[in-house]
């Protein structure tokens, strides 16, 4: 039969510890302290719970790894910005670069556009600046023809200026002022695209002989065509605008031995079939209605200057001039033949400055006449004095 169990009994089980070592009468938070050492620490609560690891600095590991995503955004936000700028700062070059390769006029002179000067002086003969160019001729030129005249004040000297000389690459004047002057009535503009044919192939100056087939705008034809003499250029464009149109300008411009007589013709100009010719005082006739705007608007004026004031191959006119002294000319030369013809921008006047050159013993004979000649005038006009 079941029994009860005593008050003994109750009281020797309750009095055992939890290990069941069988002592009486301590509890169970005694016996604890008795199993732990002196001095040692005390267990954990939750011993079975790990307790988050801290880094070096103190802070725990968990906020390590927010900290470093926003270090690593940072760092991509930094790239992407160095890389911006760097993006920016090439798309300004390449802009640059165009409106350099576009003929953009402040980009292609470090100076402002030269200004359409006032005309009408009459030309009066003046015997000291005609004296003063005589010094500048050197005896080892067989042929040399010069025209001067100040814009200023109608002072002209003349050597030869009469005297009909094949025109070279000056010939490329009268081409550059029809195209200004078919633009202006709208038959095209400076975008118009030209290809280049078989027939305008030529050999001489030059870059375009090895593209016939291309096609390229009127712009960049005319550049060619000054800058480097392209005689392709050149040819590309007188058929554009037809060799009757040019001497027909000429022609009403006053002037009667300046003829081209190559490309396609309608009509007998006179003189040899093939040869371009020119005079002196007719080169500076052309040249002073360019720069007072008698042949062309005034739009079409400064813009024939700009295009004439671009460095070229062949510069003899400016050579012995002060730097800043702008000169907008064309060089030519043939075999034996070396000519220069140009306006002059001086700081107190402007002049009209051509000089032909042929048959001479030395080339550098012929340069160093232009550029003595030119030298010689702008002291005179400028200062007075004779060089």
């Amino acid at each position: 039969m079941f029994r009860r169990p005593s008050d003994s009994t109750r009281r020797g089980k309750a009095g055992r510890s939890p290990s069941g070592n069988g002592s009486s009468g301590r509890s169970s938070r005694e016996w604890l302290r008795e199993q732990t050492p002196r001095g040692g620490p005390a267990p954990a609560r939750h011993a079975d719970r790990p307790s988050p690891r801290r880094s070096r600095d103190g802070s725990r590991r968990g906020g390590s790894g927010l900290l470093g995503l926003v270090r690593l955004a940072s760092y991509a936000l930094l790239l992407f910005l160095t890389v911006q700028v760097g993006i920016m700062a090439w798309q300004a070059v390449d802009s640059r670069r165009l409106e350099l390769f576009n003929g953009d006029d402040s980009a292609e002179t470090p100076y402002p556009r030269l200004p359409v000067l006032p005309g009408g002086q009459e030309s009066w003969a003046d015997a000291s600046l005609a004296a003063s160019v005589q010094k500048g001729i050197s005896s080892q030129v067989g042929t040399t023809a010069v025209y001067i005249k100040s814009l200023n004040t109608g002072a002209t000297a003349a050597v030869q200026a009469n005297r009909v000389f094949p025109s070279a690459s000056l010939f490329k004047v009268p081409i550059l002022v029809e195209v200004l002057r078919q633009q202006t009535v709208g038959l095209f503009n400076m975008d118009t695209r030209v290809k280049l044919q078989q027939k305008h192939w030529a050999n001489g100056a030059g870059v375009l002989q090895a593209r016939i087939g291309e096609e390229l705008p009127v712009r960049e034809l005319v550049d060619l065509m000054i800058r480097v003499s392209d005689n392709v250029a050149a040819l590309a464009l007188l058929d554009l605008v037809e060799t009757d149109n040019v001497n027909l300008t000429l022609e009403a411009n006053g002037l009667r031995d300046t003829r081209l007589r190559i490309g396609e013709m309608k009509r007998d100009w006179g003189g040899k079939p093939g040869e371009n010719s020119t005079t002196a005082r007719e080169m500076g006739l052309l040249l002073e209605k360019v720069a007072t705007g008698g042949v062309l608007n005034e739009k079409q004026s400064e813009e024939a200057v700009r295009i004439l004031s671009l460095d070229q191959q062949a510069s003899w006119l400016p050579a012995l001039l002060p730097p800043r002294v702008k000169v907008a000319h064309k060089s030519g030369e043939l075999t034996n033949i070396r000519h220069d013809a140009g306006v002059v921008y001086g700081p107190r006047g402007q002049f009209v400055a051509v000089v032909l050159t042929s048959d001479f013993t030395h080339y550098d004979a012929a340069a160093d006449t232009i550029a003595r000649v030119a030298r010689s005038a702008y002291d005179y006009l400028e200062t007075g004095q004779r060089r």
